[in-house]
């Protein structure tokens, strides 16, 4: 952690998952919208075996997308946008993440989401943490031209160009092990948030460090830091 704490010129969020702590509730509306997404793109199947194939490609690709792209063709763009228009906000009542912890970070940050623009704002002014985030330090998928963290390095080298930051001084925080593999790959420090889920660091050498949530890493790092 000294070392983190020490060397570290950016810290990379991650934000759904990583920021607030995905509900059961939630997760099943998550899918419920790529649903809806579906048939209004001009999916003809019937809702519960939209709401299966969503469920088979969130677990075996990362994302409820990869299915509808791959047997109904259907496109990244148009698809995401809709999704996140039938996503609702009221289902997350609240952020772990603060707008003092953000304020008093003492390395510089960024978000890298596969959430839209759209999405992200609107959560960032639910939780009151809009005004401590520049619009420019925000990187939503459509930001770093639909490329998913899991399966290219390509939204981290975007990223970093555009920051001007080194992949060897950067910490990628994520509540997904699959989108901290890439990042390894890069030379990213890792860090995956656990939310209170049980991890074995043994089976996961992609994950540096863990941390439940990211108040708490927050908070290791400051005492780091105070030490020395």
């Amino acid at each position: 952690m000294k070392a983190l704490a020490q060397d570290a010129e950016l810290f990379l969020f991650d934000f759904d998952g990583t920021f607030y702590r995905f509900t059961e509730a939630f997760e099943r509306h998550c899918i419920e919208a790529t649903a809806r997404a579906a048939q209004r793109l001009g999916v003809s199947l019937p809702f519960s075996e939209l709401i299966t194939l969503g469920q088979e490609s969130h677990i075996k690709h990362g994302t409820s997308f990869a299915v509808f792209r791959d047997r109904f063709g259907l496109k990244i763009e148009d698809w995401h946008e809709v999704y996140h228009q039938e996503l609702e906000p009221h289902l997350i009542e609240s952020s772990q993440v603060t707008a003092a912890h953000l304020a008093a970070c003492p390395v510089p940050w960024a978000l890298l989401s596969h959430s839209n623009r759209y999405w992200i704002f609107k959560m960032l002014r639910k939780f009151g943490l809009d005004a401590v985030t520049p619009e420019d330090r925000v990187f939503a998928l459509e930001d770093v031209r639909y490329h998913y963290k899991m399966t290219s390095d390509s939204p981290y080298r975007q990223v970093l160009d555009r920051l001007g930051a080194r992949a060897d001084r950067t910490v990628m925080v994520e509540d997904s092990v699959r989108n901290l593999s890439t990042a390894k790959k890069l030379g990213m420090t890792t860090v995956y948030v656990t939310q209170g889920y049980s991890f074995d660091p043994v089976q996961h050498p992609e994950v540096d460090l863990y941390f439940d949530d990211v108040p708490t890493m927050l908070e290791r790092l400051k005492a780091a830091r105070a030490t020395g």
